[in-house]
């Protein structure tokens, strides 16, 4: 088994274990979810709350349609925004930046 295997085989083990579900499409998938970090921001007709955390999810679990910048993601009965995307060539995760409100 190679190293990048053995990468993909523990972020599974991982993602069983202690990894939170998210919708994604409408399709459920396993992430690890940072701490969401809530915020005032400006926004149109004054400052809002804005939310931002990080969502890892297992790259072969969104492979049937791959994350864009604007895709949404749901979590916790809430919506968000993808707003970046790390996408590292031999990484078995994707790591999305993600943005409460969804507008």
């Amino acid at each position: 088994m190679s190293l990048r295997d053995e990468k993909a085989a523990d972020l599974a083990e991982i993602l069983t274990d202690i990894g939170e579900a998210v919708l994604y499409k409408g399709q459920p998938v396993s992430a690890l979810v940072t701490t969401p970090a809530m915020a005032l921001a400006l926004d149109i007709g004054g400052i809002g709350e804005a939310c931002d955390f990080v969502v890892k999810v297992a790259r072969t679990a969104v492979a049937f349609d791959p994350p864009a910048i604007g895709d949404r993601i749901e979590f916790q009965g809430d919506t968000f925004r993808i707003i970046r995307i790390g996408d590292r060539a031999g990484y078995s995760a994707l790591v999305l930046s993600v943005k409460l409100p969804f507008e």
